[in-house]
């Protein structure tokens, strides 16, 4: 499933929290009636409802609003169902998009103030990332985390009509988390099944273990440390990952044109280059942007959308390394348009505060193009 994303506000004020796109029918599917719905837009709305855009050849409609009891998160899908993290509540939301009507199926409990949520690539697994207790970091929910001062991550497993259950609930760093998975490439046949959490309050990375097979699945199998002194106030690190630092982790992703994880370090404005196999940190890129990286479906380029209007890309399917070329700025705000565009459905009210397109959904285990 690829998908494109911004991680800062659309310019609205305050109503909507999320959007998600999701095509119910092939674009190349002949369609003789055209009062049947194609695909739903699902808007998550701050006063604790799900907006329904059914889109029709013959126009778009609003449907019947899902009460979902909270403000909606972010949203996404994982084969049969559409996830919802409602952050006040610590608890996801689960709704079927796909039958004649859009229906609420149930509540799945997780940790401590769930704000992210992600579905893991070529898989039914969804990833619930729980920021926890705002000042702190810690999950007080979970107890065993909160017994040991971590913050957490839930997992979901979308396994059949039952709407999913819970795998787990994961003790990791503190602080805000970004998710990102590691799996076997066309060339790279090796890398290992691996999920790697960003903890923003400890400046590290946690290392879970992916693989079902495996004896230590989903357990933490390593912690990356990523202090770095000639960065760090008073230009100090010590051995003891334990100790936290300034990095503030923010965006992680993998790539498979490298097979490598890219992690980008808001407040010191860096990438860091890191071996998926090994968990080898390779290599260090200053960036020097306050804004939020995304990367393109392919893993190839990645772009920041703020301040600096440079799309970055590996410099070969066999390296890890990144290499910069110069765009113009009609270039990048192409990008921005082509990002925000989509989203011509009637209006739902004013603002909302993020964005998913997924250009690609499995409906029914099917891949379904979904925008052109």
């Amino acid at each position: 499933m690829s998908f494109i994303h911004t991680a800062r506000p659309v310019s609205m004020n305050s109503c909507f929290n999320f959007v998600l796109f999701i095509a119910l029918i092939s674009g190349c599917t002949e369609r003789i009636d055209s009062n049947v719905v194609i695909a739903r837009t699902f808007v998550g709305n701050t006063d604790g409802k799900v907006s329904v855009i059914e889109h029709r050849d013959a126009g778009n409609t609003l449907s019947e609003p899902i009460d979902i009891r909270s403000s909606a998160g972010e949203m996404v899908s994982s084969g049969d169902h559409i996830f919802v993290s409602i952050e006040a509540a610590n608890r996801v939301a689960v709704l079927d998009p796909a039958g004649e009507f859009v229906v609420f199926k149930k509540y799945l409990p997780v940790g401590q103030r769930p704000v992210h949520i992600s579905h893991e690539p070529e898989s039914t697994r969804v990833w619930v990332l729980n920021d926890a207790e705002l000042s702190t970091g810690i999950d007080t929910v979970t107890s065993v985390c909160n017994a040991s001062s971590s913050g957490s991550v839930s997992v979901i497993e979308d396994r059949d009509e039952n709407a999913g259950a819970i795998l787990g609930t994961i003790c990791v760093g503190k602080g805000h988390h970004e998710a990102a998975f590691s799996y076997p490439t066309s060339t790279a046949s090796s890398i290992p099944r691996r999920a790697f959490i960003s903890n923003m309050n400890d400046g590290t990375i946690s290392v879970i273990n992916n693989d079902p097979p495996s004896d230590d699945y989903l357990k933490v199998i390593g912690t990356l440390d990523l202090c770095d002194m000639s960065r760090e106030p008073g230009g100090v690190c010590d051995a003891d990952v334990a100790t936290s630092n300034a990095a503030a982790p923010h965006e992680v992703y993998f790539s498979q044109a490298t097979g490598k994880i890219y992690n980008y370090n808001g407040a010191y404005g860096t990438i860091t280059i890191i071996d998926a196999t090994t968990l080898a940190v390779e290599s260090t890129v200053s960036i020097q942007s306050n804004g939020f990286p995304d990367f393109t479906p392919d893993g190839r380029f990645v772009f920041f959308e703020r301040r600096i209007p440079k799309p970055i890309r590996p410099t070969s399917p066999g390296s890890s390394g990144l290499s910069t070329s110069s765009t113009t700025a009609s270039q990048r705000l192409i990008f921005r348009i082509f990002i925000q565009a989509p989203f011509n459905s009637p209006p739902m009210g004013p603002n909302y505060t993020s964005l998913l397109l997924l250009s690609e959904m499995r409906i029914r285990g099917q891949i379904r193009r979904a925008m052109s």
